[in-house]
Order: structure tokens, then C-alpha cells, then sequence
């Protein structure tokens, strides 16, 4: 029984675990073949829900106090879920260098299917600050300095010169990826929301507000309930990361779990003070009224079986001859000697 009720657990917490992993962002890195290759250029087809967003970053930048052989160019092509829709380019963090000019060593830059390039992103640049801007009669407007927008499809370059970094410098790439529909969204798709209530469209998955990425282009971080929140979570040294949805996703995974286990507990009362299933009690040893049931049938196979074989008849063998018939004996005393016979 308690084995029973562990290993029952135990599926369920599986089950919630790798639910909770596959709510995450999904996450590439520049610095792997997957998504920045020497040979030909990735194309990365978001899906929907919480697949509809991708996280690229990196590992290993920060390691470069030599100079590389060659450059790094990193070419790749984001593609939308949607027909009517496109890619929402944000931000996060970056932290590229600058010549003395002014002019970008390294940088980020994004080219519409149109075929037309944002310019190159490089120097430091946050999501929080940078977006936490006042507009007119604050009405919120599409802010571009850390921000692209494209229908469809987008393409994406990252280069990173040759030339070793200073060990006073950290580099960081952080872009959020998301797939947006274009038109209205709150009575046909129940699982988008748009950024701007006030214009029903740029529909995104519902769970990537507060969830502590930025992933609407617009000035105030309205998919965030503002970038004062980021701001303050910094200031704290609160680390923000955008796995909310799948905290949510544990959460409701979690309960469901309790919920389902209590169900199963009570059905086993259930059936433990009813005494039904396992728990009857003619279950392990049956009743007298079964057993001689039972009996009853196998006497009755036993005197069919036994009818069957008497009526079959065992083939006939050939007796043998008789001993005496064949056996030869010798001749009687009067056919020998005749005479002697007669004269007695």
C-alpha cells in the first residue's frame, strides 16, 4: 500500500518537473553551433504559448583576454508562429564596446524581411532604463533604442571583433525574441494578450507579462507593470529572470498534485471501509459458495475427460501362438514298438 501511494507520487512529481522545464523560455547561446554556425545561417521557428519567445545570451564573451585568430559573426533568422504577425526584438542587457570615436567594435544588428537594418547596437544599454521614458499625454509609443519590429521574419547579426577585451570590462548579450499577432486578440485567442489594451493588437502569449522579462517595445515596460519594478528589484540586488511562467506553471502543477493525491487517498478509504476491489473479502480467499462452484466444475471436466477416454478403444495386437501348438512332442511308446502292445 505504501509502496503503492510513493511510487503514484513520485510519476506525478516527474510529470510536474518536466512540465516546469518545458515552461521556461527556451534559451540559445551565441557561442553554440545551434544557433550561430560557420556554415550556413540557423533559421529558429518559434511556436506558440510559452513557446513563442526565445532567449539569446551568452557564456563565454567574457573569457577573451587574447585576440582570436578571426572575428566572431553570428547570423541567424528568427521566424514568427503567426501568419498575421511577426517579431518583437527587445533588449534586455547589453554591454558591447566602443572605440574612442564612438563607433562600435562590437554590436547587435537586426534587417527586416523588407531588407531594411536597424542600426548597430553596442555601449550599455538596459531595458529598464532605457524604456522608462514620459511620452506625450503618456500614450505609450514604440521605442527603438533597444527595440526592432518586423513582420514574419527577422534577421540577426552579432559580431564581436577579434581583439581582446580589457579585463575591466564584462560583456553581455541579452535579447528577448517574441512572436506576435497582428490584429485583435481578446475574444478569438483567449491565450494572447496585446500590449496596449488601448490598441488590441501586438497579441503575445498572456503568461509573458510579469514575468520579468520586457518583451513589448513600448516606453514604460508595459508588459511588466512598468520598468519602475525593474529598476527597484536592481537597486535591491534581486535577480530577475524571465522563468515566471514556469513558476506559475509549478505552482499550478504543484496543487493540482495535492488535489489528485487527496482524490486518490479518499477512493482507497473509500474502498477499504466498503470492502470492494482488493479490499472484498473474498478477494485473497473466496467464498465456500465459490470454491464448491469451482469444485463442482473441475469434477464435472474430470468425468468428461474419463467418458472420453472409455469410449475410446484401444487398438487390437495379435495374440501370439500357443506354447503347446507349436511345441513339438515325441512319439507315443505303442507306435514304437506295436508288438509289445498286443501281447499285453
Amino acid at each position: 500500500m505504501k509502496a503503492t501511494i510513493f511510487i503514484y507520487f513520485l510519476f506525478n512529481l516527474c510529470i510536474i518537473l518536466c512540465v516546469e522545464c518545458s515552461a521556461r523560455y527556451k534559451t540559445l547561446y551565441i557561442e553554440n553551433d545551434d544557433l550561430c554556425s560557420l556554415v550556413t545561417k540557423r533559421k529558429i521557428k518559434l511556436g506558440k504559448e510559452y513557446k513563442s519567445a526565445l532567449r539569446v545570451s551568452q557564456k563565454r564573451l567574457n573569457f577573451h583576454p587574447l585576440e582570436w585568430d578571426k572575428n566572431m559573426l553570428c547570423r541567424f533568422q528568427v521566424q514568427s508562429a503567426y501568419g498575421k504577425g511577426g517579431i518583437l526584438a527587445v533588449i534586455q542587457s547589453l554591454n558591447f564596446r566602443k572605440d574612442d570615436f564612438e563607433n562600435c567594435i562590437d554590436y547587435v544588428q537586426f534587417t527586416g524581411k523588407n531588407g531594411l537594418s536597424s542600426k548597430r547596437y553596442c555601449g550599455n544599454i538596459t531595458a529598464s532604463i532605457v524604456m522608462n521614458q514620459n511620452t506625450i499625454d503618456n500614450i505609450p509609443e514604440i521605442i527603438y533604442e533597444n527595440s526592432f519590429i518586423d513582420l514574419n521574419e527577422m534577421d540577426v547579426k552579432i559580431y564581436v571583433d577579434r581583439r581582446p577585451i580589457d579585463y575591466n570590462i564584462k560583456m553581455e548579450v541579452d535579447i528577448v525574441f517574441t512572436s506576435y499577432l497582428l490584429g485583435s486578440c481578446k475574444e478569438e485567442h483567449v491565450d494572447l494578450k496585446p500590449c496596449r489594451e488601448d490598441l488590441d493588437s501586438f497579441c503575445i502569449y498572456k503568461y509573458f507579462f510579469d514575468d520579468g522579462a520586457v518583451n513589448c517595445p513600448f516606453t514604460g515596460c508595459l508588459d511588466e507593470k512598468g520598468c519602475k519594478n525593474q529598476i527597484d528589484s536592481k537597486k535591491t540586488n534581486v535577480v530577475v529572470t524571465p522563468q515566471s511562467v514556469g513558476n506559475k506553471v509549478l505552482i499550478g502543477s504543484i496543487s493540482s498534485l495535492f488535489i489528485m493525491f487527496a482524490l486518490f487517498i479518499l477512493c482507497v478509504w473509500v474502498c477499504r471501509k466498503h470492502k470492494i476491489f482488493c479490499w472484498a473479502d473474498d478477494f485473497a480467499h473466496p467464498s465456500p459458495t465459490d470454491e464448491s462452484n469451482r469444485n463442482s466444475r473441475v469434477i464435472e471436466m474430470n468425468e468428461q475427460t474419463g467418458s472420453r477416454l472409455a469410449n475410446d478403444h484401444p487398438p487390437s495386437v495379435p495374440t501370439a501362438p500357443s506354447i503347446e501348438e507349436d511345441k513339438d512332442l515325441p512319439p507315443s511308446y505303442d507306435s514304437l514298438f506295436p508288438e509289445a502292445s498286443t501281447n499285453r
